[in-house]
C-alpha cells in the first residue's frame, strides 16, 4: 500500500478509489459527472469509470468483464479499490435466468455492487430531473422519448454533454436523497479579462437535477 503524501502540513488524506463498470459511453459520462460533483463537494473519492466493451450485452457477460478489468487495474495500480460498482439495465433480466443468477453469484464473491437501472440508463437519468423522480417508463424507447422531451440537449455519448451540468462555478449539496437547486457563484467578468471573449450564445436548455445517487459520492 502506498504511503500518504507528506507536505508542509503533514499527511494529505488519500482519496478512495471507486471502480464503476459502464456498459456504454453514456454511463461512463454519467460516472464522470458524479466525479465532478464529488470534487465540487470536496469529497475524497476518485471515481474510475471503465467501459465494459466488448461485454456481450447480457448482465452476466458484463459482470464477468467488469471483474476481469477490475482485477487487471488493481494489479497494475498495486492497490485495491475501496468499492466497486457495475451499472446494469433491468430490461436485460429474465432472458436467461441461469446467467442472471450466475452474475449475482460472481458479484457477491468478488464484492461487486450491482446498480440496477430500471429499466435502463435513460430512465434512471429521467428520474434525476425536477418533477420526474416518480416516473417509471416501462420500456427503453419510452424512457428515451420522455427524457428527450424534458432534456432536448441530451448528451448522446461520453461526458462532453454532461459538462454543462457541472460548471465549476456552481455547487450541489445534499442532506438527504434529494439535492438542493443550483446556486450560482460566478462573479461578473471584469473588463480586463473580457477582451477577446467570443460573443455570447443563447444557453442550451439545462435541466434541473433534484437527486443524485449517494453510493458513488459518499453521501
Amino acid at each position: 500500500m502506498r504511503r500518504p503524501v507528506r507536505g508542509r502540513r503533514g499527511a494529505r488524506p488519500q482519496r478512495k478509489r471507486l471502480f464503476v463498470g459502464c456498459e456504454g459511453e453514456s454511463e461512463r459520462g454519467y460516472a464522470a459527472l458524479l466525479q465532478r460533483y464529488a470534487e465540487i463537494d470536496d469529497l475524497l473519492v476518485h471515481i474510475d469509470p471503465v467501459l465494459l466493451q466488448p461485454g456481450g450485452g447480457d448482465p452476466c457477460a458484463l459482470v464477468e468483464r467488469a471483474l476481469a478489468l477490475l482485477t487487471q487495474r488493481e494489479r497494475r495500480h498495486g492497490d485495491p479499490y475501496a468499492n466497486s460498482f457495475v451499472l446494469l439495465d433491468t430490461d436485460k433480466l429474465g432472458q436467461t435466468p441461469q446467467r442472471d443468477q450466475r452474475a449475482r453469484q460472481i458479484a457477491e464473491r468478488a464484492g461487486l455492487t450491482l446498480v440496477w437501472q430500471e429499466p435502463c440508463h435513460e430512465a434512471m437519468l429521467l428520474r434525476h430531473l425536477e418533477n420526474c423522480t416518480n416516473l417509471q417508463p416501462g420500456t427503453t424507447p419510452l424512457a428515451l422519448q420522455q427524457l428527450t422531451q424534458r432534456w432536448p440537449a441530451l448528451p448522446r455519448s461520453g461526458d462532453v454533454g454532461y459538462a454543462e451540468l457541472t460548471d465549476t462555478s456552481r455547487t450541489w449539496s445534499s442532506s438527504s436523497a434529494s439535492a438542493t437547486p443550483w446556486a450560482s457563484r460566478r462573479p461578473p467578468p471584469s473588463p480586463a479579462t473580457n477582451r477577446g471573449w467570443p460573443r455570447p450564445r443563447p444557453p442550451r436548455p439545462r435541466p434541473r437535477l433534484t437527486a443524485l445517487p449517494r453510493a458513488f459520492t459518499g453521501r
